[in-house]
């Protein structure tokens, strides 16, 4: 199996995945964010936007993407604001 066979066989492993736990409703800027608060913290844990910013998913993500995004998914329920509105700490939702 070539590595381009295994790679579009992930990718299609992924995809099924996702949308068996909601998320191919998301952008994949959305899906990125959210991956990457999943893998910073649970769902009893606090994720620091700054620590978001800088996951490998999200380093070249614009500034002002990033916090359009995160607006976004706040607002559909993935995260929630954990703190004061500008304290920038998260937690996971769904």
């Amino acid at each position: 199996m070539s590595v381009r066979t295994r790679v579009a066989t992930l990718r299609q492993m992924l995809f099924e995945l996702e949308r068996e736990v909601g998320l191919q409703q998301l952008s994949s800027p959305q899906r990125d964010i959210y991956y990457a608060a999943c893998l910073l913290g649970d769902e009893d844990e606090v994720v620091n936007s700054d620590a978001l910013r800088d996951h490998p998913l999200l380093r070249d993500m614009p500034r002002s993407s990033f916090f359009r995004v995160l607006k976004e998914l706040v607002s559909l329920g993935y995260l929630r604001s954990a703190g004061s509105p500008r304290s920038g700490l998260y937690r996971l939702v769904k």
